[in-house]
């Protein structure tokens, strides 16, 4: 789901030279994931979870064909829990695992934001994507595996 940085920033951008977007008014909502956290089983949500990866900052349009990318996107999940009656409340009870308790109230959190920044000269917004990876995994865009994210994400978008 990263790719729909990418694809929302190029979109903006269109046939302009140059789009912008303060962090006041940054684009959260086009951007949004809802992953199914459900089949994982490392991570098990009950509760309908969003991943917000907020993006703001510029990119213009160079006479050489290449982008000129400052932009941050903010990732942050959040997920909400309506049907609660069905969660045993008392971790040590060892009677009634599978009893539905009535009268749940719904609850929800949202973890921490993970900021990323991109300034970078990129030779198309769907390398965008791939920075992403890098940064988000700590890998150096100049390593085998962080330009072959880079290139991947470029070569998928393309239509042979």
């Amino acid at each position: 789901n990263l790719n729909k940085i990418s694809r929302y920033l190029g979109s903006e951008l269109a046939d302009k030279d140059y789009f912008s977007i303060s962090k006041e008014n940054r684009e959260k909502y086009r951007t949004m994931a809802e992953p199914d956290l459900t089949i994982n089983k490392e991570f098990y949500a009950f509760g309908k979870t969003r991943l917000y990866q907020s993006v703001y900052g510029s990119v213009k349009r160079l006479e050489n064909g290449k982008y000129d990318v400052d932009i941050t996107v903010m990732f942050q999940y959040t997920d909400r829990f309506e049907d609660v009656k069905n969660i045993n409340n008392s971790s040590v009870a060892k009677q009634g695992l599978n009893k539905e308790f009535e009268g749940g109230k719904s609850f929800s959190f949202e973890t921490e934001p993970k900021i990323i920044t991109i300034k970078k000269q990129v030779n198309n917004l769907d390398e965008i994507t791939g920075l992403l990876k890098n940064r988000l995994r700590n890998i150096d865009d100049n390593s085998e595996e962080g330009k072959d994210n880079i290139r991947a994400d470029f070569y998928d978008s393309v239509v042979f």
